[in-house]
C-alpha cells in the first residue's frame, strides 16, 4: 500500500503524487463518494480501480463500471479472493466477484459499448455462458458458476455455436474478439 485516504476527493488528490498500480475505492465514502472520484480518476488518468464494496446491488455494480472502474469485489469476500481480484485488475482484466451475477458484466454501461444486434438471438442463459466461454472457463467451470448441469452447458454451447453461425471454441472467440466483446 502506497496512500490511503478518507474520502473520494483525497484519494484522487494522492493519485497525482503516489500513481498506485490499482486504486481499491469503496463506494460510500464521505463527501466526495467513490463512484464520483472513480469518475474523476479514470477521466484524468490511465488509472485502474478495484471497487471493493459491501453493496452487492446491480445499480451500484453498473454504475461503478460505468464511471471508469476496471473491477467490482464484494468485502464478503475471502481475502485469496480479493487478492485475486487486486491482481486481475493490475493485469487490465475485468473483475466481478463470483457472488455477483455474470449478466452484469454484458450490459452495455459495463461494457462501454453497446454490441446491438449482434447476440440478440441469444437467450440470456445462453448470453450467460457464451460470456463465461469467452473469460476462458470450462463447462465443468460454467456448471459450476451457473449450477447447471455440465449437459446443459454442452447444450447451451451448440445452440450458441448454431445462433452465431460458429464452429468451434477458437472461431466463438475470435467472433467476441472481432465485435469487441473480449476485454483483453
Amino acid at each position: 500500500m502506497v496512500a490511503e485516504g478518507s474520502d473520494g476527493q483525497e484519494v484522487c488528490s494522492m493519485y497525482e503524487v503516489a500513481r498506485p498500480d490499482v486504486v481499491v475505492m469503496d463506494v460510500t465514502l464521505p463527501g466526495v463518494d467513490g463512484l464520483a472520484a472513480t469518475r474523476e480518476l479514470t477521466g484524468r488518468y490511465p488509472a485502474k480501480v478495484l471497487m471493493l464494496s459491501a453493496h452487492a446491488v446491480h445499480d451500484y455494480v453498473t454504475r461503478a463500471f460505468a464511471c471508469g472502474a476496471t473491477g467490482y469485489a464484494l468485502k464478503s469476500q475471502p481475502a485469496a479472493s480479493v487478492l485475486e481480484a487486486l491482481k486481475a485488475v493490475a493485469r487490465g482484466d475485468r473483475y466481478l466477484a463470483p457472488e455477483l451475477p455474470v449478466s452484469l458484466l454484458t450490459s452495455s454501461s459495463v461494457r462501454g459499448r453497446s454490441a446491438p444486434g449482434q447476440l440478440d438471438g441469444l437467450s440470456h442463459r445462453e448470453r450467460e455462458v457464451f460470456d463465461l466461454v469467452v473469460r476462458g472457463y470450462s463447462n465443468a467451470s460454467i456448471s459450476g458458476a451457473l449450477s447447471i448441469s455440465i449437459k446443459t452447458v454442452e447444450t447451451h454451447r451448440a445452440n450458441i455455436n448454431r445462433k452465431l453461425s460458429v464452429h468451434s471454441s477458437t472461431q466463438l472467440l475470435r467472433f467476441a474478439a472481432l465485435r469487441g466483446l473480449v476485454s483483453e
